[in-house]
């Protein structure tokens, strides 16, 4: 089967245009390469960012790029440890006994909520909400100290 069209790079991957639809590579190019800093190369190079596709939310995917790239390692080593630790302060914040903290980064807990009462927003009736718990996260120091550009 031939391929009909050419081909585009998308943080998903490789894909076909319709023929027609113009050249997203020179003609010499083949699937699955990249113009790179250097001649050509099979490095997909980082992904599309958040402002040029009109999000300023960064989402996994980047963050586990920028993760790679800052530790030198491989996407797909970030992208485990990344996973790693969200299961781990999971698993401690579902258990609810010890708080994580990352010292001037982030703290995670387990925090109890009591019983309340609220109101139906479409009847107005009031409605129980049973206690519960719920997920406090407090930013450290370093962490505020970045936010405010300093």
């Amino acid at each position: 089967m031939g391929v009909v069209g050419a081909f585009r790079v998308t943080p998903k991957g490789v894909r076909v245009t319709p023929r027609g639809a113009g050249l997203a590579f020179p003609p010499q190019v083949s699937a699955g390469c990249v113009p790179g800093r250097e001649g050509l190369t099979t490095d997909p190079g980082p992904p599309q960012r958040q402002e040029e596709h009109g999000s300023k939310n960064m989402n996994r995917s980047e963050l586990v790029a920028a993760l790679a790239d800052r530790a030198e390692v491989t996407r797909k080593d970030a992208d485990a440890v990344l996973a790693a630790f969200a299961e781990v302060v999971g698993d401690i914040v579902a258990k609810g006994d010890e708080k994580v903290t990352i010292p001037g980064f982030l703290t995670f807990e387990r925090t109890h909520r009591a019983a309340r009462t609220a109101r139906n927003p479409q009847t107005g009736d009031p409605i129980q909400i049973p206690a519960g718990f719920s997920v406090k996260v407090s930013a450290g120091s370093k962490l505020k100290e970045a936010a405010k550009g300093k």
